[in-house]
């Protein structure tokens, strides 16, 4: 969730990360990710963020080690439990990732959120906090702007108001 959450990744963003997309380049860290369409882009990799799943993968080395599902290759998010496969070496897949974020809503009763409501959440408040359309958008990775405009429903019908009254 944190990793959706700071990078505004999309679900399949991020099921498909693995060790490796993680690298050191030009001083600073950087996530190489498959977005949608099938591109490959270079993000910035906060510190914080590569941090916490460095902490994560320390936490779950032993099991990783006894399921053989370690490695560069392997994905930094697996399954604990798989009793239909019994395969532990794969990423969570897009059901998973939603069951995760929907039982820490329940768990921490703020109700019935999905992984969109994250990625919903982290561009309103960079747009809140002053951040333009295009800034928002090469952050989120949107082809075009006017999607960043249809998260910003308020200032954005305020907009079309404005618009309207001058004509």
């Amino acid at each position: 969730m944190l990793v959706m959450m700071r990078l505004s990744l999309r679900v399949p963003e991020v099921c498909s990360l693995r060790a490796s997309s993680v690298k050191w380049s030009h001083s600073r860290w950087t996530l190489r990710c498959k977005v949608k369409g099938g591109r490959e882009e270079v993000w910035p990799f906060p510190k914080d963020v590569k941090e916490a799943i460095d902490q994560y993968l320390r936490l779950d080395r032993k099991r990783r080690e006894v399921s053989h599902s370690d490695g560069e290759g392997a994905p930094p998010f697996q399954p604990h439990v798989n009793y239909r496969t019994l395969e532990f070496d794969k990423g969570l897949s897009t059901r998973m990732v939603q069951k995760i974020v929907a039982r820490w809503a329940d768990y921490s009763r703020i109700g019935g959120v999905s992984p969109h409501d994250l990625r919903r959440r982290v561009i309103m408040k960079a747009l809140d906090s002053g951040l333009t359309y295009r800034q928002v958008q090469m952050m989120s990775k949107h082809k075009d702007p006017k999607t960043v405009m249809r998260y910003d429903h308020g200032r954005w019908q305020t907009t079309v108001r404005r618009m309207h009254a001058s004509e």
